[in-house]
């Protein structure tokens, strides 16, 4: 049999060398085996994979030219087609290579069975590929994390009794927002992949991490229970305090929730941990909170830029002077005090170059144009906060001038906030001395007090500039 197999290859080779020579250009390996496992014909590409010239390779088997792990995977299937009579798609993973086969009976045109032909593809790169591509159907692209799709379809997977107590925790993350107007995308960008980098660090190899949202995220965590769960939840909480940062601190709300039984409806188990992280939010929104973060913008402003920390304590200072001479009330006085502290609160949008400008004004245009732009992310910050709201409308109107020449809406008079007067000359004041001491000129004090005194009438409200002159000595005397 093996030599009648071999002979009409032979007659076949020399009648049909076109066909041969077309068969070595195809870029699969194909052979021809007969019923012993003999090698009778390999294209150039079989020759190509194994490393061998064919006449190394024809008369042989593959126990002669592969390891015996190898040949025993391949003759199993061998065997199979010559029993059968049927054909066999395999896929063999080699190591990191997969290699797609088929093998199919040989038989001449009498019917008989002469051996096996089989056709082999290296398909490594296109599994590679599809793999790529599942995982990316799955991930989000921004964080790698498992996203709301997979979500969606993983959640009802799990939510059978074998994964009983299936654990969920959501979080939301703390101030995107208020990064991203104050510090900008990127750190916004910044402070999401900090939290990703958290939730992995906290959590257990099989616990499933997913990203449902811009600043939200989902943990589910199947056979473990709440106390469990309870725990990566502090755990979450205890990283992200030590992440050491000198912007707005990385924080997340998380609500805890298990299912434990059938009798329990997952929409509820969603709620439940939703409800948990409202009421976090809400403990977030207290005045005390809101402040704390209003005050860690203002720090990081100060730290970087020493003139910023004169100006604000000084600004304040001489609103608080103002304030008391014409007897705002206790709360009247907190919010002209909150004008006062944060009214360039927007200078954390700003490059370091555009805030020491501020402080030098060595262009007119360039000054003004910093100044509106620190005065709209101001009160775009200071906003984000409802119970502010008058707050942030005074800072958006302290640049008004009392006859109707400032910015931004052409106020004048007392149609402008009483606390957009008051910072307007203390903020004049302050940004003058601290510019003549910049430029050396003689008492920059005094140059400073001449003119608020000569805006009186014109750009400030002249019962102010007359409660400030009647305090000079008071306000002269605060430190730079």
């Amino acid at each position: 049999m093996v030599k009648r197999l071999s002979d009409e290859y032979e007659n076949y080779k020399a009648k049909h060398h076109l066909t041969i020579k077309f068969i070595d250009t195809i870029p699969f390996s194909m052979w021809l085996k007969d019923l012993e496992g003999k090698y009778v014909f390999v294209n150039k590409e079989f020759e190509l994979e194994a490393g061998l010239k064919r006449e190394d390779i024809i008369n042989k088997t593959d126990y002669d030219i592969l390891s015996k792990k190898e040949a025993d995977m391949y003759k199993e299937d061998d065997d199979i087609v010559i029993q059968t009579r049927q054909s066999v798609h395999r896929y063999y993973n080699l190591g990191e290579k997969c290699v797609k086969t088929t093998k199919n009976p040989f038989f001449n045109d009498e019917g008989e069975l002469l051996g096996i032909t089989g056709i082999s593809e290296d398909v490594t790169e296109k599994n590679n590929l599809i793999k790529e591509l599942s995982k990316l159907s799955i991930t989000d692209g921004d964080t790698g994390l498992l996203n709301k799709d997979y979500f969606n379809k993983k959640i009802k997977e799990l939510d059978t009794p074998l994964n009983y107590p299936l654990s969920l925790i959501l979080g939301d993350i703390n101030d995107l927002k208020l990064t991203n107007d104050t510090l900008g995308h990127i750190e916004g960008d910044n402070l999401i992949h900090n939290i990703c980098s958290i939730l992995k660090k906290s959590c257990r190899k099989d616990d499933l991490i997913f990203r449902i949202g811009g600043d939200e995220i989902a943990i589910l965590m199947p056979n473990t229970s709440e106390e469990i769960a309870r725990k990566i939840e502090f755990r979450i909480i205890e990283n992200c305090k030590r992440i050491d940062s000198n912007k707005i601190p990385c924080s997340i709300s998380l609500g805890v929730a298990c299912k434990k039984s059938t009798d329990e409806n997952m929409e509820n188990i969603i709620k439940r941990a939703d409800k948990e992280i409202y009421k976090q939010k809400l403990i977030l929104k207290n005045e005390a909170s809101v402040i704390q973060k209003l005050d860690d913008i203002i720090n990081i402003l100060e730290n970087k830029n020493r003139d910023c920390k004169i100006y604000s304590k000084n600004v304040l200072k001489c609103a608080q002077i103002i304030g008391k001479e014409i007897k705002l009330s206790k709360s009247e006085m907190c919010e002209l005090e909150l004008v006062a502290r944060y009214h360039h609160i927007g200078m954390i949008t700003m490059t370091d170059e555009d805030i020491s400008e501020i402080f030098i004004m060595s262009n007119d245009y360039k000054f003004n144009k910093i100044v509106s732009s620190n005065v709209e992310a101001s009160f775009r910050i200071m906003q984000l906060n409802q119970q502010y709201y008058k707050v942030a409308r005074a800072i958006l109107t302290h640049h008004e001038n009392w006859d109707g020449s400032g910015f931004p809406f052409g106020l004048w008079g007392e149609n402008i906030s009483i606390y957009s007067r008051i910072i307007h000359v203390c903020d004049d004041y302050v940004l003058e001395v601290i510019r003549g001491m910049h430029i050396g000129v003689n008492n920059p004090i005094q140059r400073s007090v001449d003119k608020i005194l000569f805006g009186s009438g014109t750009k400030y409200d002249p019962k102010i500039v007359e409660i400030f002159k009647q305090n000079l000595e008071i306000i002269k005397n605060i430190d730079y």
